[in-house]
């Protein structure tokens, strides 16, 4: 499955991308304190110059990427996310606030 989110979303729970399916961010993600987003081995996010926080000022987790054998879950920047309050920010050059 493919999904693609326009819009502001405020979530409580944590958010898994499965194995084969692919989550594309192009707007603002407010994700509660300690929630994170898990990307499963063949699973795929795309940040079209998403906003990643949380709106209450707390920390979220980040976002985890997980591998098994030779496969691991993937990161896509189309155009640079804007990511606040996390407490493990994606390891990628730039990223880290």
């Amino acid at each position: 499955d493919s999904i693609h989110w326009k819009s502001a979303k405020d979530l409580s729970s944590h958010i898994v991308i499965a194995n084969g399916a692919t989550l594309m961010l192009s707007c603002r993600l407010s994700l509660a304190q300690d929630r994170k987003i898990t990307i499963e081995p063949k699973g795929r996010l795309i940040l079209d110059g998403a906003q990643l926080h949380n709106a209450c000022g707390d920390d979220w987790y980040g976002v985890e990427v997980q591998s098994k054998g030779k496969h691991s879950g993937e990161v896509v920047i189309l155009n640079p996310p804007d990511i606040e309050n996390c407490s493990n920010p994606l390891p990628l050059a730039g990223l880290d606030r």
